[in-house]
């Protein structure tokens, strides 16, 4: 069989398609021929897209969402799910081939966004194992147009990767590559819809990470970033990973958990040593304790304050994500959160102001209760918890008072 497969990610930063690029391996090492247009790097895809279809005998299609929307400006939002609906119809007028859909982004509200958009069937999660299993049952007659598969809830990425499925020569030649090492998350994030499953840890064999890595160096990578919001989780995972990295000529990033027990001295002397050059401190910063709370964070303000000064220390360069806009927030937990900043002083503080609220989250429950939204409501395109105008504008005047702040929208 011969598979397309389709970066739908046509906007915003340019990077490899990480996902996608699993994807193909895994379907090459299982015997599948397989194609894999990055649309991001195509001028015109539409046209991109009908030249491959047109010439070439795929049997099946599979699409990667990694995002549903991107927020451009304060106030600005592109929604792709119609662009991408409109990519599938087209599609589906030049052949009969099945659609397949997955990535991050679908893996949100897959099968929401799998009748939305049109198509045929979906993978929610990782699709290494899961897609190949899904081709069979097609090619076999064995399954339902419109259903979703899961991953399988075996090893993480259990197999070696050689990342030679794009052409490198397309994308920044100071590009940072995306690596995976392990996924899931320990936290329950109020805001998050995967946090109401709160996904247990599954890790990668630390040697196939750092053969991965390996021929990434050969290609000519310089820098990589690991895709992982606790990268510190388990600190002997960590510590594993940071003693193969020590004798490679790599430079890496990730994001820790700035909780103390994850975060001891050694660990973040391995990791200066092993060349991690950059940080983000949280996947989320909650600068305030009040909100620390509302957010269902298990660190705090003491934490954040804690984990920053220690890489800071050791010439890592230091990134907080911050997000306003939860229910509670008000002018006190505002400046609450710019006094932090002034006294950790990340090197660099990236600003929301606005919580998008998600189905299957608290803060739907919280938004139902309040009359915001009602229980049938889908929420694909995004609708944002109200936050007070006035208390937007006052935290972009208190950003850009300092030069380590950038708000976003």
């Amino acid at each position: 069989m011969q598979i397309m497969l389709i970066n739908a990610k046509t906007t915003g930063p340019w990077w490899r398609p990480t996902g996608l690029e699993y994807v193909a391996e895994a379907l090459t090492q299982a015997g599948y021929r397989v194609h894999l247009l990055d649309l991001t790097v195509e001028e015109e895809p539409q046209h991109a897209v009908k030249k491959w279809i047109t010439t070439n005998h795929y049997d099946a299609v599979g699409i990667s969402i990694l995002n549903t929307q991107w927020d451009t400006e304060r106030d600005c939002v592109d929604f792709f799910l119609p662009e991408i609906g409109n990519m599938i119809s087209d599609i589906k007028k030049m052949t009969q081939i099945p659609v397949i859909l997955g990535g991050y982004g679908f893996s949100m509200q897959p099968e929401d966004i799998l009748e939305y958009v049109g198509g045929d069937f979906g993978v929610a999660g990782c699709g290494t194992r899961a897609l190949p299993n899904l081709l069979e049952r097609i090619r076999g007659n064995s399954i339902e147009t419109g259903t979703v598969v899961r991953e399988q809830q075996g090893k993480y990425l259990d197999m070696e990767f050689k990342r030679n499925t794009v052409d490198s020569d397309r994308y920044p030649e100071d590009e940072t590559v995306f690596v995976g090492a392990h996924n899931g998350c320990i936290s329950n994030c109020y805001h998050c819809p995967f946090g109401s499953n709160k996904m247990r840890l599954r890790f990668r064999d630390p040697s196939k990470v750092i053969a991965e890595v390996q021929n990434l160096i050969i290609q000519g990578t310089k820098r990589i970033r690991f895709v992982s919001d606790m990268i510190n989780v388990p600190v002997a995972y960590a510590e594993s990973l940071c003693q193969g990295l020590t004798k490679l000529p790599i430079e890496w990033s990730a994001e820790v958990y700035p909780i103390k027990k994850y975060l001891p001295v050694e660990l973040v002397n391995s990791m200066k040593q092993s060349g991690m050059f950059s940080v983000g401190i949280g996947s989320r910063i909650i600068g305030s304790d009040r909100m620390c709370g509302v957010y269902r964070q298990e660190f705090d303000t003491r934490d954040i304050e804690y984990a920053t000064k220690l890489l800071k220390e050791r010439k890592i360069k230091t990134a907080w994500f911050i997000g306003f806009g939860a229910p509670g927030e008000c002018k006190e937990t505002i400046d609450d959160t710019f006094a932090l900043i002034d006294k950790a002083s990340p090197d660099e503080a990236s600003i929301i102001t606005k919580a998008r609220i998600y189905r299957h989250t608290e803060l739907f429950n919280i938004a139902q209760n309040e009359g915001l939204v009602s229980p049938d409501d889908k929420l694909l395109e995004p609708v944002y918890y109200p936050f007070d105008d006035e208390l937007r504008d006052y935290i972009w005047e208190e950003a850009n008072r300092r030069e380590n702040c950038t708000v976003y929208y």
